[in-house]
């Protein structure tokens, strides 16, 4: 007997050369295709990426998403037969209802003990230090684009950034990543850390990512940080494997980490030894927000907290 062996064709294809006409996406407009699967959809809710998406002849198409807010706010789903969203706030809600069970003594599946591997998630508030310069500062609040630029990458405030570094550590004082003398639920335990930080500037515009170099360098100086933190700044040149293998070397010297990222890396990423991120560049950007916060989300054992610190 023989079986004809169904043939399946799949074409991995980017937006990015979609009005390209040699492009790959290009060559597929006119064939007929049975499923479309559009990756990272938050990124492609322009009316052109959609418009371009609709043109494609396919009898199905699956938009996948970790982060779906622009989908309710596209119109394109109804938000209770095609889309299904489930949050940060649901994965919690499950892992201490099942952890209850089992409390109580109750019998748990393997899906549901799926949810006790996750990390309880705390998100606190902390302040920014207070600085003499008025350039500093615009009208909402501190300007950490202006404290973190540079000249050719020296930076221009080194002082002010090892004042922040200080609030961010100094034990004797109520900083972020210590909570000295907070109340808190769950002990801050900063092992390898994400900031979240702007661009910055570069006074030589050679750097785009003057806020990462800045503050390694002056990590690198701090008596505090360099002692138990080994400092990375997250360029375009990195993978997620040089961030991974240098948490790694930094595990082997029983020092902690710090990955400095200007949105480098914060989709699609798996970091499991991060727990904490401490948000040094404000955002209005809910999918921007929990992208990056996901960083640190990844289920690892004996990682029981993860902490998310915001800067009013």
């Amino acid at each position: 007997f023989e079986e004809e062996v169904p043939v399946c064709e799949v074409i991995f294809a980017s937006f990015q050369g979609g009005k390209r006409a040699e492009s790959r996406i290009a060559q597929v407009i006119d064939q007929d295709i049975d499923m479309i699967i559009i990756d990272e959809a938050h990124a492609y809710f322009s009316e052109n990426a959609i418009s371009f998406v609709m043109q494609l002849k396919a009898e199905w198409r699956l938009w996948v998403s970790g982060t779906p807010f622009k989908a309710y706010d596209s119109g394109m789903f109804n938000g209770e037969t095609d889309t299904y969203r489930f949050t940060l706030q649901d994965v919690l809600r499950e892992k201490a209802s099942v952890e209850k069970k089992l409390a109580n003594g109750e019998l748990c599946d393997s899906n549901e003990l799926r949810y006790t591997e996750f990390p309880n998630v705390q998100i606190l508030v902390a302040d920014y230090p207070e600085f003499e310069k008025d350039e500093l500062y615009n009208e909402e609040n501190l300007s950490m684009k202006a404290l973190l630029s540079n000249n050719d990458g020296i930076p221009n405030y080194p002082d002010e950034i090892n004042g922040l570094l200080d609030s961010l550590l100094s034990t004797p004082h109520r900083s972020a990543l210590t909570m000295e003398g907070r109340e808190i639920k769950y002990p801050v335990n900063p092992q390898h850390v994400w900031f979240a930080v702007p661009a910055g500037k570069d006074d030589t515009n050679k750097q785009s990512v003057a806020a990462a170099i800045s503050l390694e360098t002056c990590l690198n100086n701090h008596e505090l940080f360099n002692q138990r933190f080994n400092p990375l700044a997250i360029r375009g040149d990195k993978e997620e494997k040089d961030v991974n293998q240098h948490i790694e070397k930094s595990k082997r010297e029983n020092k902690g980490t710090v990955n400095i990222s200007c949105r480098s890396l914060n989709t699609g990423t798996t970091f499991p030894d991060m727990n904490v991120v401490v948000w040094l560049n404000e955002t209005t950007s809910a999918a921007e927000f929990w992208q990056t916060n996901g960083r640190i989300f990844n289920p690892k054992e004996g990682k029981e907290t993860v902490t998310i610190i915001c800067y009013s």
